[in-house]
């Protein structure tokens, strides 16, 4: 299968690519990287819409969207990523493609609930992003119909190797293996953490399998930076995971984000999983600093 890949050089993206490669699949990918494909900016309308109709892809995967600096869930940029996915989207339908697959965000379910989060459940965000995510799927449900498969992953708290350093794991890491525990704002919130590399898994199998509609990717097991900050520092420093323990609760009201994942596992088969303290063994051993030989 021909795939067009958007977002290539991102966090899931280039795991997602190896994927395909090695599946066999024919790989084009389109961005601004001066490696990429098709050297194109997204936000340039006509020279994207060109630049899918050279690809030829039967599939296109639109995974790219600006989330890399701190704060991205507030900005206005977001309603431009909306505006030019929605392009880009509509040419890739127009050229004769014939399936999509979108990386959504649980952010579009909006502040949790205290049971695990449906598909059917109502999508109320709170923020730009999921504001714009939400209404980019509800867009491509109304306008693509059945002429194109289209399918939504939905996906929760992916965490592994190469993520921003402000992210959780990578900031109790670099903390903690320096003998520090750094401010938990949100110590008992309970999120879905999910290894990035399953994350690539489930983006695979939607693009492989006939499935359309939305599908949450994430764990379905729930878990706390408190939990996250105990499980690094005991293999790193007991001392801290102690620390962490005595951490008072904060005052949160703020509801659990765990996915239910029966759909995911009924539609795209089921996998092993990575445990959390599998996934943070991993990341241990991404980022462990090797000693210098002595001189």
């Amino acid at each position: 299968m021909r795939v067009l890949v958007t977002g290539a050089g991102g966090f899931i993206g280039g795991r997602l690519v190896a994927r395909l490669r090695r599946r066999g699949h024919a790989v084009v990918t389109l961005g601004r990287r001066g490696d990429e494909d098709l050297v194109v900016d997204l936000h340039d309308e006509p020279a994207a819409a060109t630049a899918v109709r050279r690809a030829a892809a039967a599939t296109l995967v639109h995974l790219a969207w600006d989330v890399k600096e701190a704060g991205y869930q507030t900005k206005p940029e977001n309603a431009l990523w909306l505006a030019d996915s929605l392009s880009l989207i509509r040419a890739f339908a127009v050229a004769g493609g014939e399936a999509v697959v979108v990386s959504g965000t649980c952010f579009e379910y909006g502040t949790g609930q205290e049971r695990p989060l449906r598909e059917s459940d109502p999508l109320e965000p709170v923020d730009a992003y999921g504001i714009a995510k939400r209404s980019l799927f509800e867009r491509l449900a109304h306008e693509l119909g059945e002429r194109v498969r289209a399918a939504w992953a939905r996906i929760f708290y992916p965490y592994g190797p190469g993520e921003p350093q402000r992210k959780l794991i990578s900031r109790l890491i670099d903390a903690i293996s320096a003998g520090t525990l750094p401010s938990l704002d949100q110590p008992d919130h309970i999120v879905d953490l999910i290894y990035v590399d399953d994350v690539a898994e489930a983006l695979l199998r939607m693009v492989e399998r006939p499935v359309s509609g939305a599908i949450n990717v994430g764990t379905g097991i729930g878990t706390t930076a408190r939990d996250v900050a105990r499980r690094i520092a005991l293999r790193l420093d007991p001392k801290i995971a102690a620390r962490a323990t005595a951490i008072p609760p904060a005052r949160d009201t703020r509801l659990p984000v765990v996915a239910d994942t029966e759909r995911m596992r009924r539609q795209l088969g089921r996998w092993p999983l990575l445990t959390l303290d599998e996934g943070i063994e991993r990341m241990l051993t991404a980022t462990r600093i090797v000693p210098r030989s002595p001189a």
